[in-house]
């Protein structure tokens, strides 16, 4: 069954596509959470919201309608269509509370191969090309 997929993009992403001038469409992030007032609690806040304010700032894409048979290759050509940032610079990293290590998610693995599921978050980082330098 299709599900929907979280996509945390961090504030530090959000600052370096500001400052490098990229054209990269990343929605604004949610405006800070007011103070709890006292005897409630700090968990009634719902949504994108809650995952957005949570984990030091950045904002949250919602990818729907994902299958658990698509490449992840094939998730990224959808969040390039949302965010302008090319597929082959994005980097997504799995989030999960079960292991100590983040995992990179690699384009021709499929989102069932990591157990992708509803609820879960995945985090956008930029690919840095590399190597030793010529002489």
């Amino acid at each position: 069954d299709p599900f929907q997929l979280r996509v945390r993009i961090p504030q530090a992403l959000l600052d370096r596509a500001r400052q490098e001038k990229q054209q990269w469409r990343f929605p604004a992030p949610p405006p800070p959470r007011p103070p709890a007032a006292p005897g409630t609690t700090a968990n009634s806040v719902s949504g994108a919201a809650a995952s957005a304010a949570t984990g030091g700032g950045g904002s949250v894409v919602v990818l729907s309608g994902v299958l658990p048979a698509a490449p992840v290759g094939e998730i990224k050509e959808r969040l390039a269509q949302l965010t302008g940032m090319p597929a082959a610079r994005q980097k997504l990293t799995l989030c999960e509370r079960r292991l100590t290590a983040r995992t990179v998610l690699r384009d021709a693995a499929s989102a069932a191969y990591y157990n992708l599921c509803a609820g879960d978050v995945v985090e956008l980082g930029v690919r840095e090309r590399g190597g030793a330098a010529r002489k």
